[in-house]
């Protein structure tokens, strides 16, 4: 009997199914949530979750992006596109990081003051909501490559109770490109 080649023989994972396994995961993890606000930068990680999050809760997602002087026009203009074209309710909220001397210091801690800042806009839409949409996961789109980078940013997100569901699952940027 010969063996078929387009099995995996057991000598190596097949890569292809660790994904999918990954990505039924997510789902299950993200339906568990009810639903969810997606801090979305229309960056590969962020876009990935929310698409993901949009197929597993439909109408109880949430994309939030956040405005300032920081965000290029060009990628909110691809946000308000991705979501729209899909059907995404996205909300874009002004943010307040340069009206902190603490972001304007640009002293290795910028990025937690920023991330804070969305946080905290995030966080009150979701408490302005809660009686209409009902308990919202606010999540980030950080995947495991991120946890070994210095990340001030998913500092404080950690500290406003936001969660990274790809990170937790082992999601690479490679898995998130495929």
């Amino acid at each position: 009997m010969s063996a078929d080649p387009s099995r995996n023989q057991g000598l190596a994972p097949d890569p292809v199914d660790a994904l999918a396994g990954k990505e039924r995961a997510l789902v299950q993890r993200l339906q568990g949530f009810g639903s969810a606000m997606v801090a979305f930068s229309a960056g590969v990680d962020s876009t990935y979750l929310l698409a993901v999050a949009h197929e597993a809760l439909g109408e109880a997602v949430t994309a939030v992006t956040a405005d300032s002087p920081s965000l290029a026009r060009a990628s909110l203009e691809e946000a308000e596109a991705f979501c729209r074209e899909r059907g995404i309710r996205h909300v874009v909220v002004a943010t307040d990081e340069f009206e902190r001397s603490e972001y304007l210091a640009n002293d290795g801690q910028r990025c937690f003051h920023c991330k804070a800042a969305l946080m905290r806009a995030m966080d009150g839409l979701a408490r302005a909501t809660a009686g209409t949409r009902g308990a919202q996961a606010l999540l980030i789109g950080a995947i495991v490559d991120d946890l070994s980078d210095h990340r001030p940013g998913m500092r404080a997100a950690a500290e406003a109770g936001a969660r990274w569901p790809l990170a937790d699952l082992g999601f690479t940027k490679q898995d998130v490109r495929d």
